[in-house]
């Protein structure tokens, strides 16, 4: 094994080629379709290039990123058509091993194996442009020094002819929102899509992620005992209230209360101020508030401070779980356990100079409340869908008119923040006049959090037009047409994190979770780059590897949203009105009722 560094290709192919890079899941014999050839990465049959891979006499090892094996296939003779390439190979190690598919030069897909049994894994891809004869290449691109690659040989497999749908012309916006109409836009079945395809899509995303039966390689959801489940960050080894909140959510989207508790009770348990388990400092000073890091092996805290925007989705998770599935006793009374949360954010002046986790006189919603912190603003944390909603059923009538009011300053917020920029783009972190600063999180800069802004814009206009309160402003509408102008310009390939003025930073390129939300943001456009778009969520693969925490959450979350499966549940309505083309999760996944 070697340290992680660059090397390029001095050979460079272009082809007009368009591949759509589909699920890169374990092979089954539902997948066999027409098999057309099969490789051994052996001398003679592949050729290499980089400086430290190596190709022996049954297998080839990839060990340093930019290195990569490549083969001329001659077998695309159908076009178009959809085609399949099955990678028998493993990791040397129990750590996780990855390797980039291309063709043409163009990735679709990322195969990942961890432990050293060899394995098939698959990837599925569109192909549109003539010519028979097409590279095939495994590159390494994610490797830090805990795992080679081996891979034994490949197979091509012709699927049938294309199932990409042709664009429609631009979407006309609904003149309400799906809080008042309860129609919750199903984006891939205006593309084109089949019901049964989404519903699929969706179902397997689920149980590859966020259940005990998801594949190795892919799987967040991890039991911690019989009634408690937390959600890993893998790269980082740690537990979130950021993916715990996400998992909690998505679990209530898809009608699952088993693992809903099992998340909540781990939650509760572990990670919510007071607490039994560990210390929450002076008596006041963290109460209602969770420890945003947690040691996976000892559930006790890495850092007891809150990260806000966990607390809103626990408390909007709460609130629909109570919609959906009515109130229990305990800390499965979800209404009441939401109430908790809702007030403790609006405590403030806590011991040790702790502050609430909205700023009472702006109505911002705070990067943290400790010292400090307390004075910078993460925009990604912004979200009036959900503050609207708190506005309508927070227990506490004092509270309502306060979230209203959050809500119009989280509009405001975004207006003064992108300013007269026409790229969409929003930093990291700004103070509350909208000044990017660097003091949180990626700071002035468009990256990793911001790639969340965007989504949070245009679902706040798709729930909530049409509102004669305060609701979503038409620049929403624009700076969804923006953002998907700014970087339709670059697709297929576009780098991750970017300057304001709109001029890249790095070179990471194609994070699924950073087209996942751009693809949300056609909720709220009217252009024809929404089915740009939309297209590129369909063809992602379920995200795998040591970085699938972030990027497999955010997939998720875009794949309820752009399904129409997102919805609001109302508590204590015993009504139904938000709901449609209602998920049955005892058809999702087995072993569900445990």
């Amino acid at each position: 094994m070697f340290t992680a560094y660059s090397f390029k290709r001095f050979r460079l192919t272009i082809h007009v080629l368009l591949l759509s890079a589909l699920l890169a899941i374990p092979l089954t014999t539902a997948h066999a379709q027409s098999l057309i050839n099969t490789t051994p990465f052996i001398s003679g049959q592949m050729y290499m290039e980089g400086s430290c891979t190596g190709i022996n006499e049954n297998h080839s090892i990839l060990y340093c990123n930019g290195d990569g094996v490549y083969h001329t296939n001659h077998g695309f003779t159908n076009v178009p058509g959809r085609y399949r390439i099955d990678i028998l190979g493993a990791s040397t190690t129990t750590n996780i091993a990855q390797v980039d598919v291309l063709v043409d030069d163009v990735k679709v897909g990322t195969a990942a194996w961890q432990g050293t049994n060899n394995a098939i894994k698959t990837v599925s891809f569109d192909v549109t442009s003539a010519g028979a004869s097409k590279e095939v290449a495994f590159r390494l691109s994610t490797d830090v020094g805990n795992s080679d690659t081996r891979i034994n040989q490949y197979s091509l497999y012709y699927e049938g002819t294309t199932q990409t749908p042709q664009n429609p012309p631009p979407p006309t916006l609904p003149s309400s929102g799906a809080a008042f109409t309860g129609d919750y836009r199903n984006l891939f079945a205006e593309w084109g899509q089949s019901q049964n395809a989404i519903q699929s899509k969706v179902n397997t995303a689920y149980t590859q992620i966020f259940t005990e039966n998801g594949a190795a390689d892919t799987r967040l959801y991890y039991e911690a005992s019989s009634d408690k489940a937390y959600i890993l960050d893998i790269f980082n080894n740690d537990i979130r209230t950021e993916g715990m909140s996400y998992g909690m959510m998505i679990a209530v989207q898809m009608n699952d209360q088993v693992r809903f508790n099992k998340l909540w009770n781990f939650a509760k348990t572990h990670m919510q101020c007071p607490n039994a388990n560990f210390d929450c400092g002076t008596p006041g000073q963290r109460d209602g508030y969770f420890a945003w890091q947690i040691d996976p092996n000892t559930f006790q805290p890495i850092d007891r401070n809150p990260a806000p925007d966990g607390e809103v989705y626990y408390a909007t998770a709460l609130l629909f779980a109570a919609g959906r599935w009515g109130n229990d006793s305990g800390i499965y009374n979800y209404q009441s356990e939401a109430q908790i949360i809702l007030d403790a954010m609006l405590v403030d002046n806590r011991p040790n100079s702790f502050r609430s986790l909205f700023n009472l006189s702006n109505k911002f919603i705070i990067f943290s409340p400790n010292n400090q912190s307390a004075n910078y603003v993460d925009p990604s944390y912004h979200t009036p869908a959900f503050f609207e909603f708190w506005a309508r059923h927070d227990g506490k009538a004092s509270n309502k008119d306060f979230w209203a009011d959050a809500a119009i300053a989280s509009r405001k917020y975004w207006t003064s923040v992108i300013g007269d920029r026409t790229n969409g783009l929003m930093p990291d972190c700004t103070d509350f006049n909208g000044t990017p600063i660097p003091n949180c999180a990626s700071g002035t800069i468009y990256a990793y959090d911001s790639w969340r802004t965007i989504s949070n814009v245009a679902v706040d206009y798709a729930w909530w037009k049409g509102d004669s309160s305060g609701g979503p402003l038409n620049r929403q509408v624009t700076w969804s047409n923006h953002l998907q102008e700014f970087f339709g310009t670059k697709r297929p390939e576009y780098i991750n994190r970017w300057n304001l003025d709109g001029t890249p930073v790095g070179s990471d390129t194609n994070s699924p979770g950073h087209i996942a939300m751009n693809g949300v943001a056609g909720l709220a456009g009217n252009t024809g780059r929404v089915w740009e778009f939309v297209s590129d969520v369909w063809d992602l693969p379920i995200p795998s590897g040591q970085y699938r925490y972030y990027d497999g959450s955010l997939y998720m979350l875009s794949l309820l949203h752009l399904s129409g499966n997102f919805r609001m549940y109302e508590p204590n309505s015993g009504s139904t009105i938000f709901m449609q083309n209602d998920i049955n999760a005892a058809n999702i996944y087995v072993n569900s009722n445990r």
